[in-house]
C-alpha cells in the first residue's frame, strides 16, 4: 500500500514549502529593513500559517483513517476523506482539551518556575532554560503518551472528544512503559535510518559539488541550499507514511 500512502506526504511538502518560501522571504525582508514588511505582508503569513495549520491538521487525519481502512478491509483515498470529514469538529475538540490537559499539568509549575530563573536568577539564560526545560520533560511526556490515543480513536473509532480522551487515557493505564517503548523504538528506527539516508546523500552531494564548482561557474551555496531543500522534502515524502503507520499500529496492538 506504499504507493497509495505516499499521495499525502506530497501534498503536506508542497503545501510547507509554499509557504516556507513566502514566509521566509519576507522575514528575511524584515530583518534586513523591520519598517519595509507592510501590515499585509504579515497579515498574509499570519493567514498562510492557519491555513497551512488547517490543511496539514486534515490531512494527517485522512492519512490516519486510509492507514487504518488499508488494514481493516481495503478503502480508498476518496473514501478516508469522506469518512474524514464528520470527524472534524471532535477532532478539534479532542486538541483543544488536550491543549487544556497539557496547561493544568505544566502552567502550575512553569510560571513559577519561569518567574525565579528569568527574573530572579542572575546565571547565563541557557543555564536557566535547561533547569526550567528539562523537568517540564517528565509530565509534558508522561501526558503526552496518555494523549496520545485520542486523535486515532476520534478518527478510526468514531469516538466523541471527550471519550477519546477518556478512553486514550484508559488505553494507557498500567502499560504506561509498555506504550512508550512501542511508540519509542519504530520511530526512533526510522529517524536512525533517515539520518543515515541524509548523511550518505549529503556526502554524495558533496562530491558532486565540488565536481560541478571546479568545471561551471555554478557556486557551491546554490547547489547546497537548493539540494538541503530537496532531500528534506524528499525524506518526509519518503518516511511519512511509515511513522504514521507505525502510530496506527501502535494504537492497534495497545487495544488487544
Amino acid at each position: 500500500h506504499f504507493k497509495k500512502l505516499l499521495f499525502f506526504p506530497v501534498l503536506l511538502t508542497i503545501a510547507n514549502l509554499g509557504y516556507q518560501y513566502f514566509a521566509v522571504k519576507v522575514l528575511n525582508k524584515a530583518i534586513q529593513n523591520p519598517l519595509s514588511v507592510s501590515i499585509p505582508e504579515g497579515s498574509i503569513i499570519l493567514a498562510e500559517s492557519l491555513l497551512l495549520l488547517l490543511v496539514t491538521g486534515f490531512l494527517s487525519l485522512v492519512f490516519i483513517r486510509l492507514i487504518g481502512n488499508l488494514r481493516a478491509n481495503g478503502g480508498t483515498m476518496i473514501e478516508a476523506f469522506k469518512e474524514t470529514l464528520p470527524r472534524i469538529p471532535a477532532s478539534i475538540g479532542a486538541g483543544l482539551i488536550s491543549c487544556a490537559l497539557f496547561a493544568a499539568v505544566l502552567l502550575p509549575y512553569a510560571l513559577p518556575a519561569a518567574y525565579f530563573f528569568f527574573l530572579k536568577h542572575n546565571g547565563p539564560l541557557t543555564v536557566s532554560f535547561l533547569f526550567l526545560g528539562l523537568p517540564l520533560l517528565i509530565p509534558a511526556l508522561w501526558l503526552g503518551i496518555k494523549l496520545l490515543g485520542a486523535p486515532l480513536l476520534v478518527i478510526l473509532d468514531s469516538k466523541s472528544s471527550i471519550d477519546a480522551i477518556k478512553s486514550s487515557f484508559a488505553l494507557v493505564k498500567g502499560k504506561w512503559w509498555a506504550a512508550f517503548m512501542r511508540n519509542l523504538i519504530p520511530q526512533f528506527g526510522w529517524t536512525l535510518i533517515q539520518f543515515l539516508l541524509m548523511f550518505v546523500l549529503q556526502i554524495a552531494i558533496s562530491l558532486l559539488v565540488v565536481f560541478l564548482t571546479k568545471t561551471t561557474k555554478i557556486t557551491p551555496e546554490t547547489i547546497l541550499n537548493n539540494t538541503s531543500i530537496v532531500l528534506t522534502s524528499l525524506m518526509q515524502i519518503l518516511f511519512l507514511p511509515l511513522t504514521t503507520a507505525s502510530v496506527v499500529i501502535w494504537f492497534e496492538e495497545m487495544k488487544k
